[in-house]
């Protein structure tokens, strides 16, 4: 079937309904938009100041020691005193009730973490929608999926800096697209034998989020065709929050050309409803040292002291120097290095926006906050 072929109206409005289950999901009292703290737990018990209890992890798994007049919920069954959740599956959560709220017991790239979900939290009682560019056939792309012999173990980064998450692949996906044969690695997806993919492409910290944007494959036939609709490459949740722990694309599914569908940049981290121009602000902190190592694709971010993981900063790529672009906004400090070669490089912060520097012929390094 050709992009003549398809009826434009019915295309769009059944894009209309899944982008609108999407986003309800993403809004639901209970979901990413109602977190109000990402805790990492260690063996000395802590307090936070959005959950109840005092709560741990060590050789028992996740433990809370609940004070007096302190109550969670499991399955309908009311818990207190001292709690035992066990030792939790990588990218396993389990879910306590408080009040209207659910505290998240969770393991991400090993670690042990409690994210307690407020239906009050503002970012979520203030999300209006995701701008996402108008639904279009002609970004349902034909593709075939090309299996490895065996899964292959990756290991990617994460939203969190100093995290990484650790994937099975069973395979690759190519298609073809701006007269390019291009290849994604594919993780499994949401259901048994899906598969996902994890990308970024020229589109990213311009009009899209820049650190990853996620697609869902249905299973390949048995001839192994697959079908990439990108009207439905959806942000993951750290383009709205820093409280998540999200995975970074591998490098090789950076895409060189423009994906011009699917979702944008979120109002949250500055994004704008239309095309136009971002914002622009001048950045408190903006000193430039130095030089990094040289690579076309390879963006390195350290953190500047502290033990725990933080959340990194955004970066983008543009090939006209002096753009600004928006990204998203980030709580700490960090040094990054931007080292593609022959473009330029960003950060940006809703409120701390860093112009675009020029790398020209040699890699910068900047340091910015957000």
């Amino acid at each position: 079937m050709t992009v003549q072929d398809v009826d434009r109206t019915t295309f769009a409005e059944e894009w209309e309904r899944w982008h609108r289950a999407h986003e309800q999901a993403l809004a639901d009292p209970h979901g990413f938009l109602a977190i109000t703290g990402l805790h990492w737990l260690s063996p000395e018990p802590a307090r936070f100041e959005d959950a109840p209890g005092a709560w741990s992890s060590g050789p028992e798994g996740v433990v809370v020691e609940l004070a007096d007049g302190e109550e969670l919920t499991l399955d309908g069954t009311a818990v207190h005193g001292r709690y035992v959740f066990g030792t939790i599956a990588e990218r396993d959560s389990l879910y306590a009730g408080y009040g209207d709220a659910v505290i998240e017991i969770a393991k991400r790239g090993g670690h042990d973490i409690v994210r307690p979900r407020h239906p009050g939290n503002p970012l979520r009682t203030a999300f209006t929608g995701t701008p996402a560019y108008a639904p279009d056939p002609r970004w349902v792309r034909g593709g075939r999926y090309l299996p490895f012999d065996e899964p292959r173990a990756i290991t990617v980064g994460a939203a969190v800096e100093g995290l990484e998450h650790l994937y099975d692949a069973p395979g690759q996906v190519e298609f073809e697209l701006a007269g390019e044969t291009l290849r994604l690695t594919a993780f499994n997806g949401k259901r048994p034998g899906s598969l996902m993919v994890l990308l970024t492409d020229a589109t990213s910290g311009v009009t899209t989020y820049a650190a990853n944007r996620s697609l869902q494959i249905d299973a390949p036939d048995d001839a192994g065709r697959v079908t990439l609709d990108f009207n439905r490459a959806t942000n993951l949740p750290c383009a709205y929050t820093d409280l998540a722990t999200c995975p970074l694309p591998p490098a090789e599914n950076r895409l060189p050309v423009a994906i011009e569908a699917g979702e944008r940049i979120p109002l949250e981290r500055g994004g704008r409803p239309l095309p136009g121009p971002a914002p622009t602000v001048s950045c408190p902190l903006g000193e430039r040292s130095g030089h990094g190592q040289r690579s076309d694709t390879l963006i390195q971010r350290q953190r500047r002291g502290g033990e725990n993981p933080r959340p990194r900063f955004d970066i983008a790529r543009s090939a006209n120097p002096q753009r600004e672009i928006p990204l998203g906004p980030h709580p700490t400090c960090a040094r990054l290095v931007l080292v593609h070669a022959r473009s330029c490089g960003a950060v940006w912060s809703a409120r701390h926006p860093v112009k675009v520097e020029a790398a020209g012929s040699n890699p910068v390094r900047t340091a910015a906050a957000g």
